[in-house]
């Protein structure tokens, strides 16, 4: 039976340990909370730090992608498909307007932005809107296009991703990150269209790269190489 073991750590926070039995090696992943990491039940915790140390720079460099900005008074997002404020508020409470700049977070004059759980509420707060703004565009975008290139879809599906920015399955069911509304529209439909790609072949092949060029007017290399200056997440 496998164990967890949980050590302090001044970059992760924390490095979580799960040793199991069928663990043919060590595997290490970050996450917003900490770094993961699942190694061989025979494996010594002097033996997983080890190699937590040979690979910390570039483990690092994968969690610093995770961290979400603080966010602060003049806290703003000018993306082309959403835009968001934050304004102060004569108010004892949160509230939130939609007005003719994009969303406003109107906050109480006592709040502390130093505080984790307001950090939490805020964060929350954005994301509900960005998957209400998602909701009402992802899917429409996602038709047009779907029957401007003739492929088809069986379902879509608006999520929080923030490992990637969308996905199709085997049945051709397509689920597209909210996080999508932080890019320009050209890159967001980019990404439907990789996704409509996918409903015909499923991997990352030469056909795929001729059918997703062929559907991008022959740009799919350039936004493919644009789309990573990006990342699925605040």
């Amino acid at each position: 039976m496998g164990k967890r073991q949980i050590v302090s750590d001044s970059d992760f926070g924390q490095i979580v340990i799960s040793t199991r039995d069928t663990a043919k090696g060590i595997s290490m992943r970050p996450k917003e909370d900490g770094l993961y990491v699942t190694a061989p039940s025979c494996a010594t915790l002097k033996a997983v730090m080890g190699v937590v140390e040979k690979y910390r720079s570039r483990l690092l460099d994968a969690f610093s992608k995770l961290l979400r900005p603080r966010i602060t008074e003049g806290y703003t997002i000018e993306a082309e498909c959403f835009q968001l404020c934050l304004k102060k508020s004569p108010l004892k409470h949160f509230t939130m307007s939609v007005e003719e700049g994009g969303v406003c977070i109107h906050y109480p004059a006592s709040t502390d932005f130093s505080s984790s759980e307001t950090q939490s509420l805020l964060a929350a707060a954005i994301d509900g809107a960005l998957k209400k703004m998602a909701m009402q565009y992802l899917p429409q975008r996602l038709n047009f296009l779907s029957k401007k290139v003739g492929l088809s879809f069986s379902a879509v599906r608006v999520s929080g991703a923030h490992t990637r920015w969308g996905s199709c399955s085997s049945k051709k069911s397509i689920s597209l990150s909210f996080y999508l509304m932080l890019l320009p529209s050209r890159l967001i439909d980019y990404v439907i269209l990789h996704e409509l790609a996918h409903t015909r072949e499923m991997n990352h092949g030469a056909g795929f790269w001729s059918l997703l060029d062929r559907l991008a007017d022959g740009n799919a290399r350039l936004l493919d190489a644009e789309l990573k200056k990006y990342r699925p997440f605040l």
